[in-house]
Parts: structure tokens; sequence; C-alpha cells
């Protein structure tokens, strides 16, 4: 296969041209319910012809009044929209640039499809990414989401922003705002989605959700929520489920985070419609720099996050009616195929964060805290296990530089392994749809952020699977026959499949040679993803064990 990067570049040049003339252009037309949309043609690196629509508003810009408000519907208009420039990034520091970027008017949507159809009965199944990064940064961007392997098993790629920060997750009841807007924005796309893709050849019967970390944590949240009925018909988590210690907050801290967030802007307040009041005022990218911090274990945590809605506020829908773990347990979450998994070594992404001259006292002194924060307990009650759970992974040895390679083990495990098991078997003891779990192991070449790091450390980081179903700009050049392209091809079949049809494994080939069975409550499995497919059964089950003292009940 050719390298990665020129399509990238291509994409780029693309992207930066100047937005055509009605006379002047001849790119696609398309109908929407905003009115008439024109888009490019474009070329992937499969050398295969599609058509890119871009920076689609899929709401109105939430500016002014709006800030803080859930998303409302787009205004329509009257000249042709030419879609052929990715919309701004929603403020943030951004992940390359480590600089302030964007703007507040950021809610858009891109869409890929192989062609238009030719009438109602030519349409595809849809697959709507959701990006990660903690929700407080990242975007659509198809530098990074480039869908040129997706594409060519014949599907529809929606990629879509939303706010992220405090302006996404701000949640201050007693002045009006119940929180939750980023994953409202969500929804919004989701039923702009359901309007308007069988226009641009996608099926609205047949629409998947997924994401990566806090994407794939969204992507869980709207299992459980009554505002996504009937948008989506499939869902896939990659390394982040609800239940992920760092994806949802109660109440109280959502409320004590609004309070110091005013604290460190210069909007020093004790009542919450003065505090908002005072956030209006401010510049967007004001919030940008308090949108996270590091707490007493050296671990980094996200100020505000998605929380749950005690109530109804201004007559707002409630995205998010309780605990995600009580939902889950009460069936009160949609009964959809569902698919998540962890990769291997997910804390080698952090490691930067050891080398603080004061992570390894904090982490060390603090581990009960840690632990706490995994099981939603106050440390009191973990006292005891929290020290039975050093050992595991430590033994006699104090956490340091020279027990990184157990650091990496535990950090998988109370950030990503934890909350992705504990999800799947709830889900894999009640759901009345199939549930199938995943591991992957495959180290290569296109492990996209061992690469951008430079981390010569065994095992697949958080995030390199994105390189195994995305083209990037950062992707490296990949010969047809190598393991690389085989583990590729096998994910993309896969995760396309499933998009299909519900079933990883509906349509098999001399490379996807391993039938990926569902998950139950009396048969564990989960499919290894390694330089070759395996079913196993019991997914690290030794350190899943050595948690549950600390965890209630499943």
């Amino acid at each position: 296969m050719a390298s990665l990067l020129p399509a990238a570049l291509v994409l780029i040049f693309a992207l930066s041209k100047p937005v055509a003339t009605e006379e002047e252009s001849d790119g696609p037309l398309v109908q929407t319910e905003q009115g008439t949309i024109r888009g490019i043609q474009g070329v992937s690196i499969r050398d295969k012809e599609f058509l890119v629509f871009l920076g689609i508003p899929y709401a109105k810009p939430p500016v002014g009044e709006l800030r803080f408000k859930a998303p409302q519907l787009p205004d329509p208009w009257n000249e042709t929209f030419e879609a052929t420039q990715e919309g701004s990034n929603c403020p943030q520091i951004g992940l390359m640039s480590q600089m302030k970027e964007g703007d507040e008017n950021c809610l858009f949507l891109n869409i890929f499809t192989n062609k238009l159809p030719a009438d109602s009965n030519d349409l595809k199944a849809v697959m709507v990414w959701i990006h990660g990064g903690a929700f407080i940064t990242g975007s659509a961007t198809s530098m990074m989401f480039g869908p040129d392997h997706l594409l060519t098993e014949d599907i529809v790629f929606v990629s879509i922003n939303y706010r992220i920060g405090v302006l996404g997750f701000l949640s201050l009841p007693e002045a009006g705002i119940p929180g939750n807007n980023g994953l409202k924005d969500q929804v919004m796309a989701l039923r702009w989605v359901q309007k308007n893709i069988a226009n641009f050849g996608g099926d609205p019967g047949k629409v998947t959700i997924f994401g990566q970390s806090s994407g794939a944590a969204s992507v869980h949240f709207h299992l459980m929520s009554p505002m996504t009925t009937g948008l989506f018909h499939r869902a896939i988590s990659q390394s982040g489920t609800g239940l992920s210690n760092w994806a949802y907050a109660e109440p109280e801290y959502m409320n004590a985070g609004a309070f110091n967030v005013g604290a460190a802007i210069g909007c020093v307040s004790t009542n919450a419609k003065d505090l908002l009041e005072c956030f209006r005022t401010k510049p967007a990218k004001d919030f940008v720099n308090v949108s996270a911090c590091e707490d007493e274990t050296g671990v980094f945590q996200t100020t505000l996050k998605p929380t749950r809605e005690e109530y109804n506020v201004n007559d707002e829908e409630v995205f998010l009616p309780g605990k995600p773990a009580d939902l889950i347990s009460s069936k009160k979450f949609h009964a959809v195929p569902y698919i998540t998994g962890i990769n291997s070594k997910e804390a080698l992404t952090f490691l930067k964060r050891t080398e603080k001259p004061s992570f390894w006292d904090k982490f060390d002194k603090n581990f009960d805290k840690v632990v706490a924060g995994v099981a939603y307990k106050d440390v009191s009650q973990v006292k005891d296990v929290s020290e039975k759970i050093k050992k595991f992974y430590f033994g006699d040895k104090k956490p340091s530089k020279d027990t990184l390679d157990n650091f990496v083990d535990c950090f998988t495990d109370f950030d990503y392994f934890i909350g992705a098991d504990r999800a799947v078997k709830k889900h894999a003891a009640i759901s009345t749809a199939p549930v199938f779990y995943y591991y992957f192991q495959f180290d290569g070449e296109l492990g996209i952020v061992k690469k951008a790091l430079k981390l010569k450390n065994p095992g697949v980081a958080h995030a390199d699977e994105l390189g195994y179903m995305f083209s990037t700009i950062i992707s490296a050049p990949i010969e047809d026959d190598s393991d690389e392209n085989k583990t590729l091809t096998r994910v993309v079949k896969m995760w396309t499949n499933f998009a299909k049809t519900g079933d990883p494994s509906s349509e098999m080939n001399s490379v996807l040679n391993v039938k990926w069975d569902p998950m139950t409550k009396t048969d564990p499995v989960y499919l290894d993803i390694n330089k070759e497919l395996a079913m196993r059964r019991d997914l690290l089950a030794d350190r899943a064990s050595v948690w549950n003292e600390a965890l209630d009940p499943l």
C-alpha cells in the first residue's frame, strides 16, 4: 500500500482551496432540510473516488445568549451552501499545537460517501464518528480521521464536532444550566443525520455510532439516554465507557468544579446565577486553560464532564436521568448490538505525566484515593483493599520509574480495563442484543500514538488502534503483504460488517478467518486482535478479580 501521508496532504490542499462560486463549481449538490449543499470530489489513498461535504452546520452557533444552552435547530439558507472546508474546532488547547485554538461557532459535521443514491433503495449503512479527547480537546478533522479505508466497504461516514470543556459540560441547575450540552450536541447531530442522510446515500435505519476514549464513553451514554431513542441501531466504544472512572461525575463534583473554574478566571462568587452571568462575559478561550487539572494523586482530571440531570430544567430534555451503573442495572438502555474493548497498554500514552518530580510520591501516598475514584466511594471505605491492590501490581516495591511496567498495567486497568470489563459484563448479562468484547494487542507500525510520541515501549497505547481504521497525517507507509495491512483490513471489515448487520463476522474472507462470537453471562469470551485473531475467555481475569473487592457487585 502506498504511504498514507500524500493522501493527507492532498486533503489539506483540498481544504485550503478558496470556496468556489456558484458559476465556477461543478461539485455534487444535495438537498437538505436547511437548503442546498455543494460538496467536492476527492480521491482516497486507495485511488477510489468519493464525495465529500465538509463543515455542514447541524445547529445554530452556540454563541451569545445560546452559550451554555442546549443546541438549537440550524437556520435555513437560501443560497447554495459550499461545503468545501471543514468548520472550526471548538475552543481548546490543540493536541498538536498545544496552543489555544478554535471558535465557539463549531457545531459542524462532515460527510463522506462513495456516491449519491440513484433511488431510495440505494442506501448504505452509516457510521457516525464521535472523537475523543477527554471531553476537553479534539475535533472531527479528516487529517486524523480520514475514512479512506472504511469507504472501501461501501458505507457512508459522518464525523461531528461537539462542545467540549466548560462550554460543553458546565452544569449549574440552580442557574438553569442542567449540563451535558456536549452530549446534547451529539444528539442534535444524530437527529440531523436521521432527517438528511438518505439524500447523501445513507440509510437512516442503519446508523452505527462509534467513538474512542471520551468519544467511546459518549457512545455508551447514548445507549442510556432517552433522547436518542431510534437515532442509532448499533454502537462501538473503543477504550472508554460510561463506567470509566474519568467519564462521569456526580452533581456535587460538577457544582464544585464550576465554582473552581470561576475562581480561576476571575468570576469569584458563591451564587450560581451570578457565576453564570460572569461566565457569559468571558471570551471563550478563557475557559480552555481551566478545563483540566492534576489532582492530589498526580493523575490528570477533567474539571467538568458528563453528569446525571436530577430534574427537568427549563423544560429541556433530560439526557442522562441517573447514574450510569444504575441505568444499566435497571435495563434503562437501548438494547442494540454493542462492541467494546481496550488496548493492551493504554497507559503508555500518558507516561509523560510520570516525569514530573512530584508524581511518584503523590501517586504512592494517595493510591487509596485512586481506588476510591474508580469505585465511586469514600476513601475510608477502600483503605484496606487499596493496599491489596497496590501490592498486586507493585509487590513490596514503591511505585517509581523503576516499576514503570507495573504502573502501565495498573493505570491501564483503573482508567480503561475495569470500566470496560464491568460495562460489557453488565450488558452481556441483561441485554437482549449481542455484546462483543475485544482486546487489541497487535503492536505494529500503524500505532499512531506511539509513532507521534516516539515510544519504544512494547504494547498498544491509548488511541493506537485508530491507525488501523483511519488514514491520518502521521500514519506510516505500509506494504500490501504486511501484518499491518492485514490487521487494518481485518478491523475495517469487522467494523463495517457490524455497521451493516450488527454482526462483525457476517461476511468473512481469507483475511477475516475467525468468527467473533458475542460474550454472554455464562461464556465470557473476547476477540484477541493480534498478529492472528483468536477467540479467548476471561480477559485479564486476575486483574479484574483484584478490583472486585473495592467495587459494588455487578
